[in-house]
């Protein structure tokens, strides 16, 4: 038996208990409205204790399940903890937490709290982190690709022959890196500002050229986001969908999802072969194995639905749940494989509310919810049957002021007990 106290304005939401549909997802929004201190969201992360931090491109937040905690500032609110903007969130394989900004990059000490720059960084535009399989992290920026050792915090840069930061590597071809994305035999595939797509092979300083694959050519697209994953690297774009091809193979292939997915912003590999693609036409959900895909969109009058179907990031946390931006107003929590009911006051159906202010809830045998109200009506609601049954508490009974059903208990003889005043 589980038992919960709330208090929703409009409709509450409740798990029905049978077996997950798949593919089903109830989407849950956090806005200004409900906490959330900026609704321009750029990137998220999971660090080790669970944590859910969310960027803007000024602001950062830690989020705990159930209130938001703003990093931007120090203690002194005038003074600004990261000069510049952020420009992105990433975890590394310990689960520490790294900022990258237009002014250098900073780490997360969990047991202090704060946020601590790398020295060396601080004129350092950062564009994109990777960790490669020996922990060490690879950064874009607009002075090159530098791995950093997490370690000792020590730099080892490769630049353009106009760069010079480490004696001995200035082999790349272009300077300015925008996306990462490290291979499992420490290679790493970089692209440019202007969508040059390389692969450099730091063992032995060598750069291969990517940029035309075939009868593709990255370089006349806009590449949105880098990812290695079983053996293949792939691409998004912001105006030709997907595309991945194996390195040591001249067929790229691809996929516009039906024309819908032309506009992907960024990309998340999740579990059982699924990739999620955050798109200007909803929330992709694209199987490698099968080639089918599912488009999660807004949906009028359905409140389950992402606030918005453009979509910019998507991240999957450690439960396989999704959160998702759309970049103007606020974020989607999306619970994976769990399908959900929503009650609301509009008339008929047994998800009806007779009163939009509910105080309490239970649930007795798995089909019957019991719902108490602020106006000191209980009612019982029978998810197999589809029926309701409503009670009057003691104090309507006696005539007397109405009184919050404050609390509904089903006890191990499963007997229903309410408390209010």
């Amino acid at each position: 038996m589980k038992m919960w106290v709330l208090k929703y304005s409009l409709f509450f939401l409740m798990s029905v208990f049978v077996n997950p549909a798949a593919g089903a997802i109830s989407f849950f929004y956090y806005g200004i409205e409900n906490g959330l201190p900026e609704t321009k969201i750029i990137s998220i992360t999971q660090d080790a204790t669970g944590f859910i931090w969310l960027a803007g491109e000024n602001s950062l937040f830690r989020f705990d399940g159930n209130q938001f905690k703003n990093y931007y500032y120090t203690e002194n609110k005038n003074i600004k903890l990261f000069q510049g903007k952020i420009s992105g969130l990433f975890t590394d394989s310990r689960g520490v937490l790294w900022v990258g900004s237009q002014y250098g990059l900073l780490q997360y000490n969990f047991m202090f709290d704060r946020f601590i720059p790398v020295q060396g960084w601080e004129r350092v535009h950062v564009s994109e982190i990777s960790e490669d399989a020996s922990g060490n992290l690879w950064v874009g920026s607009d002075e090159g690709l530098a791995c950093l050792n997490t370690e000792s915090l020590q730099t080892t840069w490769f630049t353009s022959k106009d760069t010079l930061k480490t004696a001995g590597n200035q082999i790349l071809p272009v300077a300015n890196i925008k996306h990462v994305a490290c291979q499992p035999d420490g290679k790493v595939w970089f692209s440019s500002e202007v969508s040059e797509l390389f692969l450099l092979d730091p063992e032995n300083r060598v750069t291969r050229n990517f940029s035309e694959v075939g009868n593709t050519r990255f370089d006349l697209m806009t590449i949105s986001h880098l990812k290695f994953y079983d053996n293949t690297i792939f691409i998004s774009t912001i105006n030709d969908g997907l595309l991945w091809f194996k390195p040591n193979e001249k067929e790229v292939k691809s996929n516009n999802f039906g024309g819908y997915g032309y506009t992907i912003h960024q990309f998340q590999a999740g579990r059982d072969s699924f990739l999620w693609l955050a798109s200007n036409n909803g929330l992709i959900r694209y199987n490698l194995k099968t080639r089918e895909h599912i488009t999660f969109i807004n949906e009028v009058n359905n409140p389950q639905t992402l606030i918005r179907t453009a979509n910019i990031f998507v991240f999957v946390d450690k439960d396989n749940n999704l959160w998702v931006s759309n970049g103007i107003k606020g974020v989607n929590y999306g619970l994976n494989n769990v399908p959900f009911n929503y009650f609301t006051i509009a008339e008929g159906g047994y998800l009806q509310l007779t009163y939009k202010e509910v105080t309490s809830l239970c649930f007795q045998d798995n089909n019957d919810l019991w719902i108490g109200y602020e106006a000191g009506l209980i009612e019982k609601h029978n998810l197999a049957n589809q029926t309701i049954k409503s009670f009057e508490s003691a104090t309507v009974k006696a005539g007397r002021p109405n009184g919050s059903v404050l609390s509904i208990y089903n006890d191990s003889r499963n007997q229903i007990w309410a408390g209010g005043w």
